[in-house]
């Protein structure tokens, strides 16, 4: 059911679950079964069924409070951190979290923000007509405008001739078409109207539910624009 490297992710006990006073009452009083989880058999068998890797999270639930001077011994790998460590390792003992990824590798796309980027290159007439060039320089493919969660349109954020944001978003255009890395596109558009003025109109790409692609480190473009 997985998508190569894909992920499944497990929340279950320990080696020792079924001895435990709550398991053993759950089996007395409800009559269910609380049987034990024996990682290493897991591994095993997973590695026979097409995961590759597995991964265990070393954490902590119940919460160890301290003192001030103590949150520093601990920060400080003081005494008060093997404490805290001994606590931690009794929890560990009966949980295990862990994941599974299955062999290959998904295509990465616009709905991951570390993937996204662009270069955006525009005029912008008195009239509000605008021309755009947009090539993707990140290294996933951007999802169709029309995607709900990761579909790239280009937007643009309105600010007055001082910098002073205006209207976050002012207008996005959609593309016409999904765009691989490398690849670029032309739109030609007009812009919704403004009063006469002076104004600077920032474009920048944008994944939906994801991320403005400026918010992940890639380059916006502002033009100065006079509206008579």
């Amino acid at each position: 059911m997985l998508r190569p490297g894909g992920i499944a992710g497990f929340a279950e006990p320990g080696p020792k679950h079924s001895t435990t006073a709550q398991s053993q009452f759950e089996m007395r009083t409800s009559g269910v079964v609380e049987n034990d989880v024996d990682i290493e058999a897991i591994w095993a068998t997973a590695g026979s069924l097409g995961f590759v890797d597995l991964k265990l999270a070393a954490y902590n639930v119940p919460p160890f409070h301290v003192s001030l001077g103590e949150y520093h011994d601990i920060l400080l790998i003081g005494e008060t951190y093997g404490r805290w460590a001994e606590w931690t390792r009794h929890f560990l003992n009966d949980a295990r979290m862990f994941f599974l990824r299955k062999a290959g590798t998904e295509p990465v796309d616009s709905r991951r923000s570390d993937a996204v980027g662009a270069t955006i290159e525009a005029t912008i007439t008195p009239q509000l007509a605008a021309h755009v060039t947009l090539r993707n320089t990140g290294r996933g493919r951007w999802l169709p405008s029309s995607e709900p969660f990761g579909g790239v349109s280009l937007g643009c954020h309105l600010f007055d001739a001082d910098g002073a944001l205006l209207r976050l978003e002012y207008a996005r255009q959609p593309l016409p078409s999904p765009l691989a890395p490398g690849e670029e596109t032309v739109l030609e558009f007009q812009l919704p109207p403004l009063d006469p003025g002076s104004y600077v109109i920032e474009l920048d790409c944008v994944a939906n539910q994801v991320t403005w692609f400026g918010q992940a480190g890639s380059p916006v473009t502002r033009v100065h624009v006079t509206v008579a």
